[in-house]
């Protein structure tokens, strides 16, 4: 037998060994029904990583805290809660947007705070207090020193009022709001630090600490709280004011430190904001 018949043969022993080998690897992969498990690990992979991202965004109380607050279910943002913290944020009624109105099914029987506690077999924490939803201070005064900002609104000049006037009838979108609001640090700081942190700070992000947690009922306390989510962050260091608004609506009005008669409470303890309950 010649060289080049030895070599044809040795080739096609090889080809047949191949293909034995492909045969027996596809009936194993059919028993073990590999494309039926992949499918299933990229579906859970797929449900793992979508709870996580909603984890991350919904603001948490601090570590300390979680035994003593209610468990209460993260808060949908509907349209018309988006459109209204648009409005808040650039001048308009601030009612709606500045305690996170939530959308309660037809099934949750809606509670006071004091209501839901008692369901719950639960005392209202010590040193619990009263809002009437209204924000009397300003911006934090070493802001204001640092960066020359009016010291009360009455202090603006006439030409920034009229300014703040005018952006009632702002930009459209959250971007655009953004960008408007970034020029407003002393014309209209409500509108500045809704979306911003002062100059010299970055924006913390995730939960909330003990120490913020803390400052942020002491400064409750001493101006109220409620509206002018703005004006308020200015005093929570590297917090900006839709952040201290979902804070007071998913974690503090469910905690019942403080109690505010314009939300009511789900038997899951989502707080819904209802000023027409008063």
């Amino acid at each position: 037998m010649s060289s080049s018949a030895s070599a044809t043969n040795d080739a096609n022993h090889y080809e047949q060994e191949r293909e034995k080998r492909i045969q027996r690897n596809r009936e194993m992969l059919q028993q073990l029904s590999l494309p039926k498990l992949m499918q299933e690990a990229m579906q859970v992979a797929a449900s793992v990583s979508v709870s996580q991202a909603r984890k991350r965004k919904m603001p948490s109380a601090p570590s300390a805290l979680r035994g003593q607050v209610p468990a209460a279910v993260a808060t949908r943002r509907s349209g018309r809660r988006q459109a209204a913290l648009e409005r808040e944020a650039d001048g308009g009624d601030a009612s709606c947007a500045d305690e996170g109105e939530a959308e309660a099914s037809e099934a949750d029987e809606l509670m006071s705070q004091q209501q839901y506690f008692k369901l719950m077999g639960l005392q209202l924490p010590e040193g619990h207090f009263h809002t009437d939803g209204n924000f009397k201070g300003w911006v934090n005064a070493d802001v204001c020193c640092i960066y020359g900002i009016a010291s009360s609104p009455n202090d603006l000049p006439p030409e920034e009022i009229a300014g703040k006037q005018a952006g009632k009838v702002g930009a459209k979108g959250s971007s655009s709001a953004k960008l408007k609001s970034s020029t407003q640090l002393h014309s209209y700081p409500n509108a500045y630090f809704y979306r911003h942190v002062a100059p010299h700070e970055k924006q913390a992000m995730g939960q909330w600490t003990q120490e913020e947690h803390e400052l942020f009922v002491t400064t409750a306390r001493k101006y109220g709280v409620g509206d002018s989510w703005g004006l308020f962050a200015s005093h929570i260091p590297q917090r900006v004011g839709y952040q201290c608004s979902a804070y007071y609506t998913q974690v503090i009005i469910p905690s019942g430190e403080i109690l505010d008669t314009r939300f009511r409470l789900t038997h899951t303890g989502k707080a819904v904001f209802k000023p027409s309950a008063n």
